[in-house]
């Protein structure tokens, strides 16, 4: 593929990923001032996308093609990692009482790609497709201190001015040194007030975090003494969970047998 088709295709992708659950339609200035593209390349892009049924136009707006549905089920059934969370999350749901859930990192932002609700009454709603960004979350966050990539991309697009963790550096680097070192990461409140979670990270083979594994719930379950039980044991499941992808670690011990049900605890 030559340098220019690349670069195409990466135009294609930039106003594809321009469109969320939380903006379903958009129109072509909104596509132009999301994506950074000049308007004749959006334009002109955007017209071919909707001749292939990849975009679809209603008056002024646009919308994903019915096209993209026709890979949803070859896209799912060919993931090791979708076919193997299902467990795992329901696992996790059970164990801690609250909602679980798997991301993946897109662009400079991560998106949930599976999702175990808790039985609870009040419980996180957190749903597949979901964008979030990478600096605020204990999901996030496991991305930033696994990979020094991720966190200089995410650093760099927020930037100071995003407030948050990105308004103190130095707090943050610190961080996720704490939370590489551990396995997990633990954040209260960061994309909402009165909402707590809890990551890890999925390897794959050669040891890249492709994902990560998380619990949301509210803050008055999901404390500070609760995360110290549940985050050893949600680094425990990541850990399975990334064997069972191929990864190998010559530091942990070999393979066991899948642990019985563990019993949920009290929050």
């Amino acid at each position: 593929m030559s340098t220019e088709s690349v670069q195409v295709l990466g135009k294609i992708m930039r106003i594809l990923d321009s469109f969320t659950p939380d903006q379903p339609r958009l129109t072509i200035t909104e596509i132009r001032r999301i994506t950074g593209l000049p308007p004749t390349t959006t334009a002109r892009l955007v017209r071919t996308l909707v001749d292939h049924d990849l975009l679809r136009r209603t008056e002024d707006h646009y919308s994903i093609g019915l096209r993209s549905l026709s890979w949803t089920e070859a896209a799912t059934a060919g993931s090791d990692l979708l076919e193997a969370l299902g467990p795992v999350l329901v696992e996790l749901r059970d164990l801690s009482g609250e909602t679980s859930g798997a991301y993946v990192r897109r662009g400079n932002s991560r998106v949930a790609i599976a999702v175990e609700l808790s039985q609870r009454s009040v419980v996180y709603q957190a749903r597949v497709g979901q964008v979030m960004p990478m600096h605020a979350g204990a999901a996030g966050k496991v991305f930033m201190a696994f990979s020094d990539d991720i966190y200089r991309a995410a650093v760099a697009q927020e930037g100071p001015d995003a407030g948050g963790a990105l308004s103190d550096l130095g707090a943050l680097r610190s961080e996720c040194d704490s939370i590489r070192a551990q396995g997990w990461a633990y954040t209260q409140g960061e994309r909402e007030v009165g909402l707590n979670s809890l990551a890890a990270p999925v390897r794959d083979t050669s040891g890249l975090i492709i994902a990560t594994l998380a619990i949301g719930g509210p803050s008055l379950r999901l404390s500070p003494e609760v995360a110290e039980r549940l985050g050893p044991e949600i680094a425990l499941s990541a850990e399975r969970l990334s064997r069972r992808l191929g990864w190998r670690d010559e530091a942990s011990p070999a393979d066991t047998p899948d642990m019985p049900a563990r019993n949920r605890p009290t929050a």
